[in-house]
């Protein structure tokens, strides 16, 4: 009989992999008006968004996988003239390269910057997609309303303003010069479905909101980035946000062990706002036995 095949291998490496690159990174953010990366921030120079320059090609922007869970944003600046480029925290990336033949495509990547490796962050509207419920303009069909569907819309309202507000990172780049960030990745399908990328491959950035769907993604990004949870338990969480899996589903991949999909479980209470982040992870029986 097939014993069921870990990730704790390929996992392993990747909590290795984030536990050096925390160990690089600055310890505290970069102070107001200076990068990380010894670039003062130009106050004249323009601000741009990532996307919209380089579409004009005043920016080129490239992604290349590292490792498993690390990944490098390349910035370059293509203009004549000093530029402050607004970086959202957390992007999608797609294979420069499509599979073919019996190569299947690699896995999308949901990306997360380090806001120690810019200059700061910066809150910025943005449209959604999502259509918020408001008053209506008919007053006759406001009167109509019972109260509890006001109140209820009210706060799906709240929520989609608070969807709407994404921070930027800003990311000063002289004229001609050459920028490198380090990127927090992970993969959105199962390795069932498609393969993990191999270190070295290239990917073109995408947005967000228009390619990831599932609403509890993003606070996942964010504590990945704060370490308060650790990639191998976030990959897990990936794949159980983004394919819609019940853990039940998970369990019978034959990829997961139960201990990571227990550890799994108590860091989604976490994303999910049901537990605080320094709450300590369940025992599992194999670990009570030992005592």
């Amino acid at each position: 009989m097939k014993r069921p095949v870990t990730i704790t291998s390929v996992l392993a490496i990747v909590a290795v992999l984030f536990s050096a690159a925390g160990e690089a990174a600055p310890r505290k953010p970069a102070s107001k008006g200076r990068s990380s990366g010894g670039y003062g921030v130009d106050p004249s120079a323009q601000k741009v968004d990532l996307f919209k320059a380089a579409e004009g090609k005043q920016v080129n922007a490239q992604v290349l996988v590292q490792s498993p869970g690390l990944a490098t944003l390349t910035l370059t600046n293509l203009s004549q003239n000093p530029l402050n480029v607004e970086v959202p925290l957390y992007m999608a990336a797609e294979p420069a390269l499509k599979g073919f033949g019996k190569i299947p495509t690699p896995q999308t990547l949901a990306l997360a910057i380090d806001p120690r490796w810019t200059a700061g962050v910066e809150k910025k509207g943005r449209k959604t997609g999502v259509k918020t419920s408001r008053k209506g303009k008919d007053d006759d069909a406001k009167d109509e309303k019972k109260p509890d569907e006001t109140k209820d819309e009210a706060k799906d309202a709240k929520k989609d303003e608070k969807k709407a507000d994404s921070g930027v990172a800003l990311v000063p780049l002289p004229a001609g010069e050459v920028r490198q960030l380090p990127l927090f990745s992970l993969g959105l399908e199962m390795p069932t479905t498609r393969p993990a990328p191999a270190a070295g491959l290239a990917y073109q950035l995408a947005d967000f909101d228009k390619r990831i769907q599932a609403p509890e993604m993003k606070k996942l990004m964010e504590h990945l980035v704060q370490g308060t949870v650790p990639p191998d338990s976030g990959q897990l969480l990936a794949w159980h946000y983004h394919g819609r899996l019940s853990w039940e589903e998970m369990g019978t991949t034959g990829l997961i062990a139960l201990a990571q999909l227990q550890a799994a479980q108590h860091y989604a209470e976490i994303v999910e706002g049901r537990a605080a982040p320094d709450a300590a992870a369940p025992q599992t029986a194999s670990k009570k036995r030992k005592r």
